[in-house]
């Protein structure tokens, strides 16, 4: 597929990456980047895994969103990471669920991490003792020495966290390569597990630390100013970990640290609305587990794998400013890959599907729909206009913002419920062993319409078998032909 407007589409299907993924990892998916253009990237996450408040200047583009931020969800939302008690090296931590379990649920392949940060570092060739109160009921903690993602690589090769099981009342910990600190407490069903409290000996050192709506400005500033010994700072909200080098956070230390984390937990907020995230069903609840995105080595692609997501460090200023955060496609994009379900995302879509959410938060953002630039409309009509033997949506030159047109026009056609509900109705069945023909069988459910002659209006096949379901569920023709919704507009 030819390079355009920014990223380059993905060779590698989501639904190909192995599900125990902490053994195994398939290439990286990645973006490219433009001269003087944003990134707009794409996949490639590791293993297992101006000052002031960001602008919103509409509400949520849908219903769900809408009551979604409305109950609390964007502005200030309670911090929950590993909180410091009473020292910097003890810290106290609920249970939660397992990345595994998760990831389950979301039906997503990409997913948010069960590590929790604890605002410590272990320097290289250093030994360190932590002790664990631990009810013998409880289960096994993990300690991890490493962030995902950082100095990463866009290529699926760098190194892992390693893990230390701490069975034991006392542990000691040696770590050549050294790193931040994280705990994985998980427990699965069956009730919740008792609190658990560790104490850090004295060779682990805080690093500067800003958790929402818990660190004064001030303080923030005064950790960057005196940290030394340490490589790295780290921003935590409710649903994400922020790490980058102590030199990028110095860097934009004008900045609101708590503008800039309640501007990513919009774009989450907004990006969970639209997959149907924030009911009162247990299968439909915002994830308790966070995103991390982590800074990477320099001239890499931004790319988002598996738990984490990577931006270069060249371009890291990008995502530590509220302002271009609120412009910031890029960082919507690869945000966007955690969303993506593996059950209607195929070869041809791992570069479409995951822009669905970007425009969910562009529509929130109140700025003019992607779809409506580059020559995108006038490509769409281009496309259609074809004969139906020329039409083939997984063309290998095939365009990726043609093709998102077509997920576009669903949501024009039948609304914004129409993508929450899908997710919905995807969380509750079986993972699809055909993501095409379940797109074409359950989106045709979602919309209450026969959908195959739209698919197939676009040179998606729709086999026999699709077509007598389809005829089996008695569904009507739709009412007016989606293939003929003008993408350029946002509603």
């Amino acid at each position: 597929m030819p390079v355009r407007r920014g990223f380059r589409a993905s060779a590698v299907a989501l639904s190909s990456h192995p599900p125990h993924y902490r053994r195994a990892r398939p290439p990286a998916v990645r973006g490219r980047r433009q001269e003087g253009v944003p990134p707009m990237s794409s996949s490639s996450t590791t293993g297992r895994r101006a000052a002031g408040r960001v602008p919103m200047a509409a509400l949520l583009a849908t219903a769900a969103a809408a009551a979604l931020l409305s109950a609390g969800c964007s502005a200030d939302p309670p911090a929950r990471p590993a909180q410091p008690s009473s020292s910097p090296l003890t810290v106290t931590l609920a249970a939660t669920p397992s990345a595994e379990a998760e990831q389950q649920r979301l039906a997503t392949e990409f997913h948010p991490d069960d590590t929790q940060p604890t605002g410590l570092y272990l320097p290289p060739h250093t030994s360190l003792t932590v002790t664990a109160d631990r009810p013998g009921d409880a289960p096994v903690p993990e300690l991890l020495v490493g962030t995902y993602g950082l100095d990463g690589t866009d290529s699926g090769t760098e190194d892992e966290p390693r893990t230390h099981r701490l069975q034991d009342a006392t542990t000691v910990v040696g770590d050549d390569t050294g790193g931040l600190l994280y705990v994985r407490y998980t427990k699965d069903g069956g009730g919740a597990a008792p609190e658990l409290t560790l104490h850090f000996g004295d060779a682990a050192r805080p690093v500067p630390f800003h958790v929402l709506g818990k660190t004064p400005a001030a303080q923030w500033k005064a950790q960057l100013e005196a940290a030394k010994d340490v490589p790295v700072a780290q921003f935590v909200s409710e649903h994400l970990v922020l790490t980058v080098h102590l030199d990028s956070a110095r860097r934009n230390a004008g900045q609101d640290p708590d503008d800039l984390l309640r501007g990513y937990e919009h774009i989450l907020a907004v990006e969970d609305a639209i997959s149907g995230l924030g009911g009162k069903a247990p299968s439909d609840a915002r994830s308790p587990l966070r995103y991390f995105v982590s800074e990477g080595r320099a001239h890499i692609d931004p790319n988002a794998y598996y738990t984490r997501v990577c931006y270069p460090s060249d371009s890291i200023d990008e995502i530590l400013n509220t302002a271009a955060l609120n412009k910031g496609w890029g960082i919507w994009h690869e945000l966007g890959h955690m969303h993506q379900q593996s059950s209607w995302t195929w070869d041809s879509t791992t570069e479409v599907t995951v822009n669905i959410y970007s425009l969910a938060v562009q529509r929130d953002a109140a700025q003019p729909s992607r779809l409506a630039a580059d020559g995108t409309p006038e490509a769409v009509r281009g496309y259609l206009a074809k004969p139906a033997a020329a039409r083939n949506y997984d063309a290998e030159d095939g365009d990726p913002f043609v093709r998102l047109a077509m997920f576009e026009q669903l949501r024009l056609a039948f609304g914004d419920r129409f993508y929450p509900e899908l997710h919905k109705l995807t969380r509750r069945a079986e993972q699809a062993a055909d993501p095409e023909q379940y797109l074409v069988l359950n989106a045709s459910r979602v919309a209450g319409r026969n959908l195959a002659g739209f698919f197939s209006a676009w040179g998606v096949p729709v086999t026999d078998q699709t077509k007598a379901e389809l005829a089996a569920l008695g569904l009507p023709a739709p009412d007016q032909d989606p293939a003929a919704m003008d993408v350029a507009k946002s509603s």
